[in-house]
């Protein structure tokens, strides 16, 4: 299962720039858009779990951080896209494998947000960089 769940997720972050390369909005849209979704989907799963209030709490603390990050990502650097998206997996990890989260998200999930998220963050960190150096 982890091996198949991170495989999942590394399939589906590539399939994720590539959509954002060559779909309608701009690279940077999608990629912002993507970080609050990422964000929501663990809303949703407390919702839909009932979990205890204070995990809905810290899941809407987090969806506040990753859109921050977003919106700074729209507004001003690049960077903040990438950071939010390589923060991401301590979300998925920390509080959604090995803590009380995992209670209400399914294991598979956290481990393919995993790879996922180190995938788009990585290849956005990457085209930071080339940004960066072309414009210096």
């Amino acid at each position: 299962m982890i091996i198949l769940s991170l495989l999942l997720g590394l399939g589906l972050g590539f399939l994720f720039l590539w959509l954002a390369k060559y779909g309608p909005a701009e690279e940077r849209q999608v990629w912002a858009v993507g970080l609050v979704v990422a964000a929501i989907i663990y809303v949703g799963f407390a919702i839909a779990a009932q979990a205890p209030a204070h995990w809905l709490l810290i899941e809407c603390l987090g969806l506040l951080v990753y859109s921050s990050l977003a919106i700074l990502g729209l507004r001003h650097r690049v960077g903040w896209l990438a950071l939010g998206w390589l923060l991401h997996p301590l979300w998925d990890l920390v509080l959604h494998f090995w803590q009380a989260g995992a209670e209400f998200t399914p294991g598979w999930y956290a481990l393919a947000c995993l790879s996922f998220d180190l995938t788009v963050g990585f290849a956005i960190f990457a085209y930071s960089n080339s940004l960066t150096s072309a414009i210096e």
